[in-house]
């Protein structure tokens, strides 16, 4: 071999050296920039890098340049931000969220974590790590977290203001097939198109950039006012102050009342004081002198109880050195005789717990909640604050009266002799202390109408109508004569969306037009004659029976019916009361009390229990009453059992038994309820009265027991035939205050 090929091949042999060198050192750095802390690569992504080692091999081998070697070499690394790498987790079953903002980012996070609610298994464990960008406003910006996105698999949320850069966003993720969730667009479209406004972006050559910060409002200090009440009152200190709070939170060490101080403090700008519970020592003499009703007993159970002290104990031992806790700097408080070392102990626990609730039982006016595996926010929004009294919105108002399903009816003078007559049924109102004749006779009705249902108990004309037979047999006569003289006044808006059946239509005629409109072929024949009975003798009775509504499918649902008389002043009945209340079956019955209040309450809850009692349970209600217009000042002539939960009084201390009348709108004599209403609101109301026109109130009612709540009222007009004014309807929505 000549000096020239053995030149050659020692220039091969260097060549290839030093390229088996160079992809040796590009495998180790790719090894190095992938290297990830504490995760396990898969196999999918371990093959990754094998193809990509050989990939620069190869091309260096084809004569690449050693630039393009380099960055081929180290294209998957390069995916991921070096920044980031430490803290990105590959396990198997791994999900991230990414929420992109061009301001805090706090509205999204918010939403997130309530959603986040609803999928336990993620929201208790470390499968899902949410991500917040915030101050994104740069399109380059959106396009680097994009595509980190798209490598790790990450839901993208957004809420961008800028139309512009949220249609680029949303476009962005769709060519890179990323789920993208735009939280606040179809919102801002929305309100845009309902309201024919155009919102404003985030540009400054478009708009003032100080028109579009949120100026500071009165609620925003009261919110820093509150804060700082909160953390003075941390603890127990300053207990001479619990007055001055809205409410105080109780209860033994770690069932979370410095954190819902906070956020009740911060979030809703409430005067939040809290103070322990320990072992053995009484509850502080100031905490039993203010209004029980705004003390808030927290409680829990004793494992979780006994993971949270754990917990507590382990934190402040990794955060200070053994001899701080030594010297006292901090301390777990116990009960007297005690040694610190049990503040983390079942047995303690479960002692100091029974203590607790022992101060609970002694004062039953305390709202008590159990916490136990609640967060801060489940607590202070679901138990907290939606027992705090406020002043109730005219559309709360508007909405709870939907729930009153009732009307009134005029009873004909000219038929009283029909109710002196009968005399096995006397009449009676709505105040009478039991209902023995009309129970007897619902007895006795449906022994008669298995007697009068027979083969020609009604004329061949009624055959065809199971109402109007039932109605002939009732009156003696036909519906239509009889039962003129009962004519509808007043529909409730409530009964009309209960029955399908406008009030235009109906009001004016007979009641029993509309118990003929609402009765089927399920209906029961003997509960019916039980009611038309009580309208044509006039006594009050109550019956549950399946009835259709008047819409295009006749949907049936069950209807308790309850038909008050009331009785004018000489004793006699005046008009009728007709509530009806739809009645669920019992699977839905247990999970519809929770979203539906019930206005007309049962005879029977009110019978059984004091109403005093039913009246400390009470926090909100809504009734409905009749005002008598023909008497200064609006008295009283009937109301729903839901007045006298929400009062406290009895009918006989608002009614007395010869008919005389106590309680008015706006005053009360000696005995009665009272109201308070400003002077300048009361000669409003009564210039609206004067004029018998329509009109809402809200003003402050003092119970039996001198609590005061807000009676938010609508009042509509009742006429006569001939545009007479006689009655007023009110439809009150009631909460403590």
């Amino acid at each position: 071999m000549n000096q020239f090929s053995r030149r050659v091949c020692v220039l091969l042999v260097a060549w290839l050296t030093a390229t088996i060198t160079t992809g040796h050192e590009l495998k180790h750095q790719a090894s190095e920039h992938v290297k990830i802390k504490s995760a396990v690569l898969t196999g999918k992504e371990k093959r990754s890098v094998r193809h990509d080692v050989r990939r620069t091999l190869n091309l260096r081998l084809r004569g690449g340049s050693l630039h393009q070697t380099v960055r081929q070499g180290l294209q998957f690394a390069k995916r991921v931000p070096s920044a980031l790498q430490d803290d990105i987790d590959y396990t198997e079953g791994k999900k991230y969220i990414f929420i992109m903002s061009d301001f805090t980012g706090f509205t999204a996070s918010h939403i997130l974590t309530a959603v986040l609610y609803q999928f336990p298994s993620c929201s208790h464990s470390n499968s899902v790590t949410t991500q917040v960008f915030s101050n994104v406003k740069s399109v380059l910006k959106m396009r680097r977290i994009i595509a980190f996105a798209k490598y790790v698999g990450a839901l993208v949320c957004f809420t961008i203001r800028d139309t512009e850069l949220r249609k680029e966003l949303a476009d962005e993720c769709k060519e890179a097939n990323i789920a993208a969730v735009d939280l606040l667009g179809d919102l801002s479209d929305g309100l845009s198109h309902f309201l024919e406004l155009t919102p404003i972006k985030d540009s400054a050559d478009q708009v003032d950039s100080t028109l579009q910060r949120k100026p500071l409002s009165s609620g925003y200090f009261k919110r820093i006012e509150a804060v700082d009440f909160a953390i003075k009152m941390d603890e127990g200190s300053f207990p001479e102050n619990y007055h001055k709070a809205d409410l105080v939170l109780v209860g033994v060490s770690r069932v979370q009342k410095t954190p819902l101080a906070m956020y009740l403090s911060q979030q809703f700008g409430l005067k939040v004081a809290n103070t322990k519970i320990v072992l053995d020592c009484p509850a502080e003499p100031e905490l039993l002198k203010i209004d029980p009703k705004k003390v808030f007993a927290l409680t829990c159970q004793a494992d979780w109880l006994l993971k949270m002290r754990r917990r507590r104990v382990m934190m402040v031992r990794s955060d200070f050195q053994d001899d701080s806790l030594r010297k006292g700097s901090i301390k777990f408080e116990v009960g007297p005789g005690h040694s610190e070392t049990e503040y983390a102990s079942m047995d303690y626990i479960r002692t100091e717990l029974e203590y607790a609730d022992s101060i609970f039982r002694q004062n039953p006016q305390w709202n008590r909640i159990d916490i136990t595996g609640l967060s801060v926010e489940e607590v202070a929004d679901l138990h907290i604050v939606p027992a705090l009294p406020r002043r109730p919105t005219v559309i709360e108002g508007a909405l709870e009266a939907l729930s009153c399903n009732f009307c009134i009816v005029r009873v004909d003078t000219n038929e009283i002799d029909r109710f002196e007559a009968d005399g096995l049924h006397q009449t009676r109102g709505a105040w009478s202390e039991s209902d023995e004749q009309g129970v007897h006779f619902g007895a006795a009705a449906a022994a008669m109408s298995s007697q009068s249902m027979m083969p020609g108990g009604a004329p061949n004309a009624t055959e065809s109508d199971p109402f109007a037979r039932i109605a002939y047999q009732v009156g003696k006569g036909s519906w239509e004569t009889w039962g003129s003289s009962l004519q509808l006044m007043f529909m409730s808006e409530g009964l009309s969306s209960l029955t399908h059946i406008s009030r235009e239509t109906m009001v004016g005629k007979s009641i029993l037009s509309l118990l003929k409109c609402i009765s089927g072929t399920q209906s029961d024949p003997a509960l019916l004659q039980e009611l038309l009975h009580a309208l044509y003798v006039g006594i009050e009775k109550t019956v549950v029976v399946t009835c259709s509504r008047a819409d295009e499918g006749r949907t049936t649902f069950l209807n308790e019916v309850h038909v008050a008389p009331v009785k004018n002043r000489v004793g006699m009945n005046a008009l009728y009361v007709v509530s009806m209340r739809e009645i669920f079956p019992l699977r839905e019955e247990k999970e519809h009390e929770n979203s539906v209040r019930d206005v007309e309450e049962t005879e029977m809850e009110m019978e059984n229990e004091d109403v005093s009692h039913v009246c400390e349970k009470t926090r909100r209600q809504t009734f409905y009453t009749v005002l008598d217009a023909t008497i200064d000042g609006l008295p009283l002539c009937y109301a729903s059992k839901g007045f006298f939960k929400m009062t406290g009084f009895s009918e006989k201390e608002v009614m007395s038994a010869a008919g005389g009348h106590i309680y008015t709108l706006w005053g009360a004599a000696e005995g009665g309820m009272k109201n308070d209403i400003p002077s300048h609101e009361l000669e409003i109301i009564k210039s609206k009265v004067e004029k018998g026109v329509a009109f809402n109130a809200c003003f402050k009612s003092f119970r039996k027991d001198c609590a005061s709540f807000w009676n938010l009222a609508h009042l509509e007009p009742v006429c006569d035939d001939w545009g007479t004014l006689k009655y007023y309807v009110g439809i009150h929505h009631a909460v403590l205050s």
